[in-house]
C-alpha cells in the first residue's frame, strides 16, 4: 500500500538567512540565568528565615519551662503565695548564676547572666479574671529575648 523506500533528499534543503536573529541565543541565556538568580535568592530567603525560627526555638523551650516552673512553686506550697502579688524566681541554668529575690521581678540580672532564665507568677483568687473554683495561676518565664506564659485554672 505504501512503498517504504521512498527517500526524500535533504541535500539541497537551506536554513533561511535570518539576519534579525543575531544574538538571540545570549538574550536567551541572560533571561534564564536572571530567572535561575532571583529563584536562588527566594529559596536562600526563605531557607534563612526558617533557621531563624528554628533557632529561637530552643530559646522557647527554656521560656516556656521556666513558666512552667513558676506554676510548680504556687501549686507546691499555695499558703506561699498571696493572691493579687507577684513572686519572681530566678533559675539558674548553667550553674554561673546567683539567685535572686522574690521580689526581684526585672529579670534585670539575666542582661549578666545570658544562658539563665526567670519566672513572674501570680495567683488570682476566683472571680471576674478567673473562671475557677479556688484559683488561677498566671505565669511567664523569660529566657534571653523569648517570653512564654501559662495560665492554671484550680
Amino acid at each position: 500500500m505504501f512503498d517504504t523506500k521512498v527517500r526524500f533528499p535533504i541535500s539541497n534543503f537551506q536554513f533561511p538567512n535570518l539576519p534579525l536573529e543575531k544574538g538571540v541565543s545570549l538574550y536567551f541565556a541572560v533571561v534564564i540565568l536572571s530567572v535561575l538568580l532571583t529563584m536562588t535568592l527566594a529559596i536562600s530567603l526563605m531557607v534563612m528565615g526558617q533557621v531563624k525560627i528554628i533557632k529561637g526555638m530552643g530559646d522557647s523551650v527554656v521560656a516556656l519551662n521556666a513558666a512552667d516552673t513558676g506554676v510548680e512553686a504556687v501549686l507546691h506550697a499555695p499558703g506561699d503565695y498571696a493572691t493579687g502579688t507577684v513572686y519572681c524566681g530566678y533559675l539558674d541554668i548553667d550553674g554561673g548564676g546567683t539567685a535572686a529575690s522574690s521580689t526581684d521581678c526585672a529579670c534585670e540580672k539575666l542582661a549578666s547572666f545570658p544562658e539563665d532564665s526567670c519566672y513572674a507568677v501570680k495567683k488570682v483568687a476566683s472571680g471576674a479574671d478567673c473562671a475557677a473554683d479556688y484559683y488561677c495561676i498566671k505565669s511567664v518565664g523569660y529566657f534571653k529575648k523569648t517570653r512564654r506564659a501559662v495560665e492554671v485554672a484550680r
